[in-house]
């Protein structure tokens, strides 16, 4: 019954682990150390407040939604109705961030650290889908489509390669940066749409049992 869960999920983890290095390895190898490192301070500012959000928000979710499709409840209103709560206020902090990111950084590490700034905006909107999209990433595991959940982190981490090397051709930061946050916005958006239809699904034939 749960074959696919190691099956699946252990070349999921992997993906993800390779995922998140790449941008790091590409381009200290191809642009500068500094470069690299005005990369990664951006998305570490940016990220990992976002990820300690994401775990709290994901274990409360986790727990709520399994424990009412456990009972035959429907799930998609709670799921919906927290997104509503959450997404004003980090939108507001996100747009305030977005035109202050580089002088933010200025204050905080010096002016040396500007173009982190610049790249920190240009990720926002990545980072914004991150805090939505993967408190739901349990979603797939209580369907049991973890294949199609693989299949997907698959063609993510195949858009991030092409995008990075796009930029890499083209001896462009920007562009690669540019170019890799798109395909993350694409992927991330494509995925709460699923977990959400996943969730509707769920309801509908909840419905159907009741009729």
């Amino acid at each position: 019954t749960y074959i696919n869960f190691p099956r699946f999920r252990m070349p999921l983890a992997l993906m993800n682990t390779f995922s998140t290095v790449l941008p790091v390895f590409v381009l200290s190898k191809y642009f500068t150390a500094s470069d690299a490192g005005q990369y990664s301070l951006a998305a570490g500012v940016l990220l990992t407040p976002v990820t300690l959000l994401v775990g709290s928000v994901s274990k409360v979710l986790n727990q709520q939604i399994i424990e009412k499709i456990n009972t035959k409840q429907p799930v998609l209103y709670y799921a919906t109705h927290t997104l509503r709560i959450l997404m004003p206020v980090t939108a507001v902090l996100f747009l305030i961030f977005f035109f202050f990111s580089e002088q933010v950084f200025v204050f905080l590490f010096g002016s040396e650290w500007r173009e982190a700034g610049k790249i920190g905006g240009m990720l926002l909107p990545w980072v914004f889908l991150v805090l939505f999209a993967t408190p739901f990433g349990f979603v797939p595991d209580m369907f049991f489509r973890q294949k199609k959940a693989m299949l997907i982190d698959a063609i993510y981490l195949a858009l991030r390669l092409v995008a990075l090397t796009i930029g890499v051709l083209n001896k462009s930061l920007m562009l690669a940066i540019g170019l890799f946050m798109m395909a993350g916005c694409i992927i991330l958006s494509y995925n709460l749409i699923w977990y959400l239809s996943l969730l509707k699904d769920h309801d509908k034939r909840i419905t159907a049992e009741i009729d």
